[in-house]
Parts: structure tokens; sequence; C-alpha cells
């Protein structure tokens, strides 16, 4: 009895081991900085070796808040709004100059839309999280087929054209 009480008693403290094993700290870091991949975040572009590559299209996106799953969440909104803006975004813009009594002056004005966007899917994501100045700061970087990608912009203006002829 003695020694299945010594047993029971390995069994869990290996098991409590085992479990904080799976959990990762959050760095906490003295000074503000972003992933290598965020910051060269590339629109587009192809991996794999000689004849099995496959070309990719790529969203980047930063959240930042006191409270990480708000930080996550405006993190994956942003990198899904670069998707949809390519999709099916437009852009507005104007610039405007004028001279009076022989001074200049300019006025600029830049304005984009996105419609609604159906994003099913995305392959893989890159994520980063570290807490600076009391604030989580997540990075990440979503990775889609760009055949999927075309396939859901000619979607994108499929519903457009509906839209404008309905």
């Amino acid at each position: 009895m003695k020694e299945l009480k010594h047993y029971l008693a390995a069994v869990g403290v290996a098991a409590a081991a085992v479990g904080c094993s799976t959990v990762s700290e959050v760095e906490e870091r003295d000074a503000y900085a972003q992933p290598n991949w965020y910051v060269d975040c590339a629109e587009s572009g192809a991996e794999g070796r000689f004849w099995w590559r496959e070309e990719y299209v790529y969203a980047c996106g930063l959240g930042e808040s006191r409270f990480v799953q708000a930080a996550e969440e405006e993190m994956y909104a942003i990198a899904l709004n670069n998707f949809a803006r390519r999709m099916s975004g437009t852009v507005d813009s104007r610039t405007s100059v004028y001279f009076e009594d022989g001074a200049k002056s300019s006025t600029s004005s830049i304005t984009y839309s996105v419609d609604t966007t159906l994003i099913r899917e995305h392959v893989t994501e890159e994520k980063a999280t570290f807490r600076h100045g009391g604030s989580f700061h997540t990075f990440v970087r979503l990775k889609m087929a760009r055949s999927t990608f075309e396939n859901l912009m000619e979607e994108a203006s499929n519903e457009r054209r509906r839209g404008r002829n309905g």
C-alpha cells in the first residue's frame, strides 16, 4: 500500500510537470520591437523547391491592447481587412492645388472602402505576442494560396457587378 502511494504521488508530480510544459510565458520586453516577417510582410510570394513551388498571398496585422484577447482580435481583423481590401476595395483619391495672390495651397483627400467580402479560408498563420509598457502586442501573418485568393477576388467582383445591376 505504501508503494502504491509513492507511485501515485510520482504519477501526480509527473502529470503536473507535463501540464506545465504545455504553457508558454508571454515575453516582457523593455523596448518595442516587431518580428522581421512582419516588418517585411510581402503581399505575395512563392514557397517550395524547384517544381514544387506554390504561389501564396499574405496579409499581416498588428493588435495592441492591455487585454491579450482584444489585441488578438484587432490583429486578426486588420490582417483579414488587408486581404479584403485587395479583393474588393475601392480607392477615391483627390488632390486640389490653389493659387491665390501668388501663394500656393493644396489639399489632399484619400478615402478607401471595402465592401463586405467573403473570406472562407487561409492556409496558415505565423503569430508573435509580447508585452511592453503594460500592453500586449500581437502580430500575425496569414497565408492563402494564390488560387484561393483569385477565386475569392472573382467572387467579390461578381458580387459588385450584381449589386450595380441588381
